[in-house]
């Protein structure tokens, strides 16, 4: 009796000393396949795989070929499968379509979904998912002829017109046109679905057929279709997810690489006509969105009018992209439209609040959406607004980004906005003016900021957790802040003033800035000079951090300074004075004004002081003592810090005054009481969630311990440091902080690594103008 083929490749592979992986490495298929073909549930394998088989085991093929079972065919005729290629009948269809000729790119995904295919360990279903105009069907089309020869005994294909503009095919209906495909008459197909799927399952159980079943709308859809034979394959292609496919290998098909989005356009187009402009056909790229259709429909509209130069066609697109991708039959507008009257004419009440959401959603300028910023947008609560995201995520007219955000194609964002829906942004306005002065109210409860607000604005604030998730949140949140601050309703002045926290927190000072700049004008606007008062002390320390960058000047920031001051005092504001008048001494220290510095910090404390304003004067003091010290008045400076540290306001005080005492105790050689000021100050900055304070204390610790001669220590804190430093957005720290990294890599002897830290410092000081630093970097890079 012959011995089984399962059982006797499995034979021949102990005996030949080979796992199933060493086989499967040799033979050149894969592990999976392996398995299947020894576990009997790939039960006719290809003449071609046995003789690659057989050439790894170093054995004849013929046993081998010999003992596949053979089967019966639909007809009660034996058929052994392997032996040679079937021959086209009525019942083994061949109804793929033609592959396109054009087909670039997704090198990654064919590879994938052939090898899975080939390997069949059955039955093999593949779902192809994405937005429309991915190239779902061309993939799939590609892939499938690639793998036609190894399914003998037919392809199978089937529209299911699940995201068309005519009604998606019942269940029923498509395992009809799937029997009359195996030809089966239309008078014995069942017409009940339950005995028309089971009738299919019975036809396809020894055969070895490839299906693939385009356009899915749902799992529900494709799942009486699925054949349960273990030689079969199934592909599907849906803008549905498919989550609830079980056993499904799930391709989420992404957008091109802009390398596979020009040979695209190059196999449409021609390369001489694109080497000829190639900033422009990388602005076309970019207008496309990364989109196979859109670059596809750009090339076309290139190939027609040969007289276009690419340059006149990206205009055209900066103009309008949707009307130049549009067609008549296959344009941006109609892949788009499907899913969405879809949603628009279901019976689920899900699915027409997720169509009226994404024009709503669409409509504003955010980069990205979570659940908490759409239920604003669209007035409900943030689970509801979760569930609209998820639904529209379902049909990839979202995309999810990270947990619980999503966000808009380009393209997509677009079309949203064509509805001309306005966004309610002044509902979105109101919640981050709330947590902001939340945050505010966590961080320092003494604020005179706390005093002007009564509590007007943090009373709707969600409960985000203690303050560092407060901070994290707005710090998530902070691209749809400046967007929603463009919009320049009313609440962007409270919300400038609010944010001042967070911005001495975390940084971002591009963003503050932009916020900040609204938010003064809807000041002045309205009249509020107490919030034109805070904004512009606000300004003037966010220009004093955009210097390095060259986006502002220290004369600018002086000048917010000076008519801040000047509001305040026409306001009778004793503490917005004082205030401002610490902020100008630190402005005018770092403007290189130290002597004008140390006159305004001495006022500041001697007025703080005066007017009982504890705050005020605990500011005023750490402020001053920076200025003594940057003068080389180290035992002044201590004295500062000691008694703002003795008037204790405060966590957000106290990691201050313990910073500047430590860099004080640092520069005089006191290194054990540097420690303890710089150690004690980074465990409250971690603590407050204050980034600027973590990155400079562990930067301060660093250079302790280099000064000690203790590297190890030294090059562990400070990179600690640069993480922050670079989350903090502070360029010219980032520097320093390389700096010291780089000093401690070449002491360690990691020269390589020095070289790089150093020259990474040396191009950030250049970056942002300073040249002299940039040429003691320079200097330490040449000797070593």
């Amino acid at each position: 009796m012959t011995e089984p083929f399962a059982v006797l490749l499995s034979r021949c592979r102990r005996e030949a000393g080979l796992t199933q992986d060493e086989l499967a490495h040799r033979s050149g298929l894969s592990v999976d396949g392996v398995s299947a073909l020894e576990r009997g549930t790939r039960r006719y394998p290809r003449r071609e795989t046995v003789e690659q088989l057989a050439t790894a085991l170093g054995v004849p093929a013929e046993p081998l070929l010999a003992a596949i079972p053979r089967r019966t065919s639909a007809i009660g005729s034996p058929e052994h499968v392997s032996a040679s290629p079937a021959v086209a009948g009525p019942d083994r269809p061949r109804q793929l379509p033609m592959a396109v000729n054009d087909f670039t790119g997704r090198a990654d995904e064919v590879e994938r979904l052939t090898r899975l295919l080939r390997s069949c360990d059955g039955p093999t279903v593949a779902a192809i998912t994405g937005m429309g105009g991915l190239g779902k069907t061309t993939l799939a089309v590609e892939v499938a002829q690639s793998v036609a020869d190894d399914f003998p005994d037919g392809h199978l294909w089937l529209d299911l017109r699940g995201h068309s503009s005519v009604e998606p095919l019942s269940p029923l209906d498509a395992l009809g046109q799937l029997l009359r495909g195996l030809a089966i008459p239309p008078d014995r197909i069942p017409a009940d679905a339950e005995m028309a799927a089971a009738k299919f399952r019975t036809l396809l159980h020894d055969r070895r057929v490839l299906l693939v079943l385009d356009n899915a709308a749902n799992v529900a859809q494709v799942l009486p279709l699925i054949p349960a034979g273990p030689g079969c394959a199934v592909v599907i292609t849906s803008r549905h997810t498919m989550t609830g496919l079980a056993g499904a290998h799930r391709l989420p098909l992404g957008l091109l690489a802009p390398d596979e989005a020009e040979g695209l356009l190059r196999s449409i187009v021609g390369a001489a006509r694109l080497e000829a402009e190639p900033v422009a056909v990388a602005e076309l790229i970019e207008a496309s969105g990364l989109l196979p259709l859109a670059v596809r429909l750009a090339g076309a509209r290139l190939a027609d009018r040969p007289g276009w130069p690419v340059s006149y066609l990206v205009q055209r697109l900066k103009a309008s992209r949707l009307d130049v991708l549009d067609g008549a039959d296959a344009g941006i507008r109609t892949a788009f439209a499907v899913s969405i009257d879809q949603l628009v004419s279901s019976a689920s009440g899900i699915d027409r609040a997720a169509a009226e959401a994404f024009a709503k959603l669409g409509a504003f300028d955010g980069p990205d959406l979570s659940g908490m910023v759409a239920g604003a947008l669209l007035g409900v609560e943030p689970f509801e607004a979760e569930r609209l995201l998820e639904r529209l995520s379902d049909l990839h007219l979202l995309e999810p980004t990270s947990a619980g955000r999503y966000r808009f194609h380009d393209l997509l964002r677009a079309y949203a906005r064509e509805a001309g829906v306005q966004p309610d942004v002044e509902g979105l306005t109101a919640l981050f003016n709330a947590v902001a002065w939340r945050a505010c109210e966590l961080n320092r409860p003494s604020s005179p900021r706390l005093d002007w607000a009564a509590g007007r604005w943090s009373k709707d604030a969600p409960d985000l957790g203690d303050l560092v998730a407060t901070l994290d949140w707005l710090e998530a949140e902070h691209p749809n802040m400046v967007a929603a601050a463009s919009y320049g309703t009313p609440s962007v002045a409270p919300l400038a003033v609010g944010l001042a926290q967070f911005g001495m927190s975390r940084g971002h000072w591009l963003g503050h800035f932009r916020i900040c700049q609204v938010g003064l004008r809807v000041a002045i606007e309205t009249g509020n000079g107490m919030a034109e008062g805070f904004v512009r002390n606000d300004l003037g320390l966010v220009r004093i951090d955009l210097v390095p960058a060259g986006l502002s000047t220290f004369e600018r920031a002086l000048e917010e300074f000076a008519e801040a001051l000047r509001i305040f005092e026409r306001l009778g504001s004793e503490a917005g004075v004082v205030q401002t008048m610490c902020n100008f001494a630190f402005g005018l220290e770092a403007a290189g004004h130290p002597l004008d510095a140390v006159r305004y910090g001495e006022r500041a404390v001697e007025h703080a002081h005066r007017a009982g304003d504890r705050l005020g004067e605990t500011w005023a003091r750490i402020i001053l003592g920076r200025i003594y010290s940057g003068v080389g008045r180290h035992q002044d400076a201590l004295t500062e810090y000691t008694q703002a540290l003795s008037l204790d306001d405060g966590d957000a005080t106290t990691v201050a005054a313990l910073l500047g005492r430590g860099q004080v105790h640092r520069r005089r050689g006191e290194y054990a009481a540097a420690e303890r000021d710089l150690s004690r100050s980074a465990q409250i900055a971690d603590r407050l969630g204050h980034r600027g304070t973590q990155a400079r204390a562990r930067d301060e610790l660093g250079r302790v311990a280099q000064l000690r001669g203790d590297h190890e220590t030294a090059l562990r804190v400070l990179t600690a440091a640069l993480e922050q430093a670079r989350r903090y957005d502070d360029r010219s720290f980032e520097a320093s902080t390389r700096y010291g990294l780089g000093r401690s890599l070449l002491a360690l002897g990691r020269r390589t690594e020095a070289r790089a830290e150093l020259m990474a410092a040396r191009s950030i000081y250049e970056g942002i103008g300073e040249a002299e630093l940039a040429a003691e970097v320079d200097r330490e890079i040449r000797a070593r």
